[in-house]
């Protein structure tokens, strides 16, 4: 659970096991099987101020990752990894919160964020909607289960890669532009 308080500062308690918290606690135990045990890390009873982070005005909470935006327009994403939904371009876990840098800047800044199980999703002052993580089932929205090619532009708005030694070839490690709402509609 994520909440944001009044001057601006994130608080996170809840399961542990994945670094979703932004605390620190290790997120080396990054299992795919779809349980929510707590294995090796006790969860967090009470709300817990995460360290690092200033100006938050919002939050979005996945299973087992979280997504922060900033009053300056910052994304940090923290937690598991293991689909690329944290939008850093690999599949490694993280306990705190690492910035997200691979916007391009022609989108304009972040202005919303949101979250499914294993999905990131991005909305810019452009219009354009970013997404990465699991599409498995298309929940990134991209128009394919893999979605298109690196760099191919479409509707204004960047495409991401998929990285070609990803243990899962349906899931992008780099955001992804949402084919919604479609050019003319």
């Amino acid at each position: 659970s994520l909440a944001v308080s009044a001057q601006g500062h994130l608080y996170a308690w809840g399961a542990a096991k994945s670094g979703q918290l932004g605390n620190g606690i290790d997120a080396t135990h990054d299992d795919d099987d779809g349980d929510d045990d707590d294995e090796g890390a006790a969860p967090v009873r009470l709300p817990t101020r995460v360290e690092g982070l200033s100006g938050v005005v919002m939050v979005a909470a996945g299973a087992w990752h979280s997504i922060v935006l900033t009053d300056a327009g910052a994304v940090y994403t923290f937690g598991r990894g293991s689909s690329g939904q944290l939008c850093l371009g690999d599949e490694i876990p993280r306990s705190r919160p690492t910035r997200v840098d691979s916007f391009p800047a022609s989108l304009g800044v972040p202005v919303e964020v949101a979250a499914g199980r294993l999905t990131t999703f991005v909305r810019f002052a452009h219009g354009a909607v970013l997404a990465a993580g699991s599409n498995l089932k298309g929940e990134l929205g991209c128009g394919g289960l893999a979605g298109w090619d690196d760099g191919e532009v479409r509707s204004g708005a960047f495409i991401g890669r998929q990285l070609p030694h990803s243990a899962r070839p349906h899931c992008r490690l780099t955001p992804v532009a949402v084919a919604w709402p479609r050019v003319g509609e």
